[in-house]
């Protein structure tokens, strides 16, 4: 959808964190995406192609945030993001060489398969997020390598890029308030027969 999936989603995340989750999300997450929403719109000169400063910053970011973690949380993140970007990397290859296998299937279902082996591979949804764009970022740089060393052509980061970005983190974003939602119920059972004996 050229970055209107993106554009949307991060618009409702903004609303949805400003007036119903101010105090237990914190107030830097609202600041980068309004920072990589006006970012979206100016791209770098690359060779034959345009990378979007959004995705320069993504990048940076969750460098910045993963350096923040103890040495062995940092290996076993790079050692995730390494395998979710193989597994998108074939994905997005097959589906370029081989498109009968992949007709019936949507252009957003590999962000459906990262999804589900960061539930898999991962406790933290901090660590989640964090392995999902990290490795969107490195699949995207083997995607490119492999189109440009069989003579194609790729667009980099581009804003279909941030569109697949966004669903799996839009994934992640529902995952983590259904794990909300169900522990509050939980705990309320709870000090409801606690009450009741």
């Amino acid at each position: 959808m050229e970055g209107l999936l993106f554009i949307w989603l991060s618009w409702i995340a903004i609303i949805i964190i400003v007036f119903f989750l101010q105090p237990k999300v914190p107030m830097v997450i609202v600041y980068h995406l309004l920072i990589i929403i006006c970012l979206s719109s100016y791209q770098i000169p690359y060779v034959f192609e345009d990378v979007t400063w959004s995705s320069v910053y993504i990048t940076l970011i969750t460098i910045f945030y993963i350096g923040k973690e103890a040495f062995k949380t940092k290996i076993n993140i790079v050692c995730i993001s390494f395998i979710m970007a193989l597994c998108k990397a074939t994905y997005d290859i097959f589906s370029a060489v081989e498109p009968l296998w992949f007709m019936l299937l949507p252009s957003w279902f590999s962000g459906v398969i990262l999804f589900y082996l960061s539930l898999l591979m991962m406790d933290s949804n901090r660590h989640r997020m964090q392995s999902l764009v990290m490795g969107m970022v490195i699949s995207e740089c083997f995607i490119y390598f492999a189109f440009t060393k069989s003579g194609l052509s790729y667009s980099l980061f581009n804003l279909i890029w941030l569109d697949h970005l966004a669903f799996v983190c839009m994934l992640l974003s529902v995952w983590s308030s259904i794990q909300f939602i169900s522990k509050y119920f939980s705990d309320s059972t709870k000090q409801i027969h606690k009450k009741e004996v």
